[in-house]
């Protein structure tokens, strides 16, 4: 008897355990629902279900199974999520590696991973080809296209292919995700099945999001996790590899025509959405809001509170690649923290999600090889935050020093250090302080950005500021960039370096800032576009400063 395309031997974990789940009691509800390309395309549970399962006969009709890794690069929502969900129920493991990495630390990620496939749309194969992407390790190609091309598809292959069982473990790696680099070398986060499907529930417990919500992702990785839990995924029309530069009336689009009850973004495209502050009747169906990749400003959180309904809720989400969620914070706490921030206190991050530990740990601490060595730093004590719990991924691919530096290991489980400093005030609360890597070490001591910077973008006039070390390799020197809103001039700039001068010489340690420049506009990362690029900012502060002495 032929073998129907639902019926599948083997026991189904992971996330598409959870589709298969979702797939039974809500086959008709839609699972993506996109507006990218020419035309909206919605899925229900039902067909994504039996796409992912085509997806995977496919996949091991071209020789993937179990132990494979898979470069997976596409942005096609659809494509991503089944071919991720058919390489994990093989029992191999997807590898995503952001595209929008510079080409020589792209090049690098795709030679550790060592992949064995490159499953991608045709224009990824393209830049295989011609910039010499994939490493000698690859042995498979499969294109993700549709139209006649020198590739094997996955459509043309599941046309033959027959039914595979999906038998993988919950322990099993399912994904290697490289981070963004924005400290250093990006470096791929392993991810079994369980995990994954934790992680999954706990973002979804942060939105309050629960089977039929309708969520609008701003990030594409993000969008994996949706139908695990039973929701809609709206996906708008927008480039993933520039969420600042997306376009407000795509968004007010994509919230209207699905009524999305939640919104998951980060700062960049949060400040799209909130425009000029004003309230958006086409925003009317949002109860939920929350931001990732960097922390949500004073000034956004005021104007989407004006543009969002009463009810909404708005969270800021802190986290990792390596861990993710670790704490939230919700906007009417964060609006209460704020004046401790401006006084230097760090930006309070709130509460850790439920099954997660955070500690305090020294900043200056070499590598721990086991938790017992640690003597956890006391409330009010800044240093670095480490974190333990389901959630944390044990180990990098293919980096045994990183994981030296990084993971702590107490008993079967580890603790992740996240070069983030921070401290815990009396309540319970975590405060972050910013990157380790970007303390400015003065004569004084140490100056920490997020104790710094809350306060300098309070001044009337400013957009945003960045605490750069602007000295040489054998001496710091803190300076302060600033981007001004709208051009700020003569008279109007002197006003502004005199504000910024007396705020900093009322912060500890803030008199030690020597130089203030104005810069035209801030380097950001290329995945969230948030986080600062204080590297590049600092050797472009070094480089006034010197001309200026010149």
């Amino acid at each position: 008897m032929a073998t129907s395309p639902t019926t599948v031997p083997g026991t189904q974990v992971g996330l598409l355990g959870r589709l298969a789940h979702w797939q039974q009691c809500r086959p008709d509800q839609v699972a993506l629902d996109t507006f990218g390309g020419r035309r909206r395309e919605r899925i229900t549970y039902a067909d994504l279900y039996v796409r992912c399962l085509r997806t995977a006969d496919a996949l091991a009709a071209a020789g993937i199974g179990r132990g494979t890794r898979a470069v997976v690069m596409t942005r096609r929502p659809a494509d991503l999520l089944a071919t991720v969900y058919a390489l994990s129920a093989l029992g191999a493991c997807a590898v995503l590696i952001d595209p929008g990495l510079p080409r020589a630390a792209l090049r690098r990620c795709l030679q550790e991973a060592a992949p064995h496939a490159f499953v991608g749309e045709p224009l990824a194969q393209v830049a295989r080809t011609l910039r010499g992407w994939a490493p000698p390790s690859v042995r498979t190609v499969i294109s993700t296209g549709r139209g006649p091309e020198p590739w094997p598809s996955i459509a043309a292959l599941a046309r033959t292919a027959p039914r595979v069982p999906l038998d993988a473990a919950g322990d099993s790696t399912a994904l290697i995700a490289y981070t963004s680099g924005s400290t250093g070398t990006p470096k791929g986060v392993v991810y079994t099945n369980e995990q994954l499907v934790r992680q999954c529930g706990a973002t979804g417990g942060i939105l309050g999001a629960r089977p039929g919500t309708v969520l609008l992702v701003g990030f594409l990785p993000f969008a994996l996790g949706g139908p695990a839990l039973g929701v809609t995924v709206v996906i708008p029309r927008m480039d993933f590899r520039r969420p600042g530069r997306a376009r407000r009336a795509d968004l007010l689009q994509a919230v209207t025509q699905t009524g999305a009850t939640c919104l998951l973004g980060s700062p960049a495209l949060m400040s799209v959405l909130a425009g000029d502050g004003r309230r958006e009747p086409a925003l009317a169906s949002a109860r939920a809001v929350a931001t990732f990749g960097a922390p949500l400003e004073y000034d956004l959180l005021d104007r989407l509170t004006a543009t969002l309904p009463d009810r909404s809720v708005i969270r800021s989400v802190y986290g990792a690649t390596e861990s993710l969620p670790v704490s939230a914070i919700d906007g009417r706490d964060l609006r209460s923290a704020r004046a401790a921030s401006e006084r230097g206190a760090g930006r309070c991050v709130g509460r850790t999600v439920p099954a997660m530990s955070v500690q305090i740990i020294p900043p200056d601490a070499g590598p721990i090889a086991h938790w017992s060595e640690v003597e956890p730093l006391p409330a009010q004590a800044i240093g670095e935050i480490a974190v333990y719990g389901p959630l944390v991924s044990r180990t990098y691919y293919g980096r045994p020093h990183a994981d030296t530096e990084a993971k702590i290991l107490d008993g079967p489980s580890v603790w992740h250090r996240t070069g983030d400093l921070g401290r815990r005030d009396d309540e319970g609360n975590l405060w972050y302080c910013g990157r380790k890597a970007h303390a400015v070490h003065g004569p004084d001591g140490p100056l920490y950005t997020e104790c710094i910077e809350p306060a300098c973008n309070a001044v009337d006039g400013v957009r945003r500021t960045a605490l750069v070390d602007a000295g040489s390799d054998q001496q710091a020197l803190p300076a302060l960039c600033v981007e001004t809103e709208g051009p700020r001039r003569g008279a109007e700039r002197r006003r502004i370096v005199a504000d910024l001068r007396r705020t900093l010489a009322a912060l500890d340690n803030g008199a030690q800032v020597r130089a203030i420049f104005f810069h035209p506009g801030f380097p950001v990362d290329v995945r969230h576009n948030s986080k600062i690029e204080r590297g590049a900012l600092g050797q472009w502060a070094r480089r006034r400063l010197t001309g200026e002495r010149v």
